[in-house]
């Protein structure tokens, strides 16, 4: 479970989350929706492809995330982190999160690296394919900096499409640990 820490309810669904002492809690690192913590600029796509182009300062992306990250600290324990709409994986952002990670000593983080499968929707093979470009070199910098991250991973090629035999197809392939993507609603 993850937490977007500039939401308006974050502080709210920490606390319902306390009903579950097991449930680890994460922070889904967000530039595209919401309002940012440290700076005025608005959050937007456009904004994620202006800092993937170097249009935006990733030092002042750097500086919001640590601000999220540190939110959401300061109401729980956060055991992980990961990006919204899988931003993370593309150059500049991947920059600010990884160090924003090492900054606030956050060790766990998701890496959208989903393999193909016979439950592929074809809606979702563009998202795929565009992640999966930038993953290889995303997985090398994790590695580098000692960031770890769950072997397997699912839940793009089924977003929108989710069921409960989709999920147990993909059980029965899964080997050890996996990340398993899912919105609420």
């Amino acid at each position: 479970t993850t937490a977007m820490a500039n939401m308006q309810w974050v502080e709210q669904a920490i606390k319902m989350s306390k009903d579950y002492p097991n449930l680890g809690i994460g922070v889904h690192l967000n530039m595209i929706d919401g309002k940012p913590l440290t700076f005025q600029d608005k959050f937007s796509k456009k904004l994620a492809i202006k800092t993937i182009l170097g249009r935006f300062s990733k030092n002042k992306l750097k500086k919001e995330f640590v601000a999220q990250i540190e939110k959401v600290q300061n109401l729980t324990k956060v055991t992980h982190i990961d990006t919204h709409q899988h931003m993370g994986v593309f150059p500049n952002i991947r920059w600010a999160v990884i160090e924003a990670a090492k900054e606030t000593g956050i060790k766990k983080i998701r890496l959208p690296q989903e393999r193909f499968s016979e439950f592929n929707q074809f809606s979702q093979l563009w998202k795929k394919y565009l992640i999966s470009i930038f993953a290889n070199k995303t997985k090398k910098t994790y590695n580098q900096n000692k960031l770890t991250y769950p072997n397997q991973f699912f839940g793009i090629m089924s977003t929108g499409k989710f069921n409960l035999d989709y999920l147990e197809k993909y059980l029965q392939q899964t080997k050890k640990e996996a990340e398993i993507m899912v919105h609420p609603g």
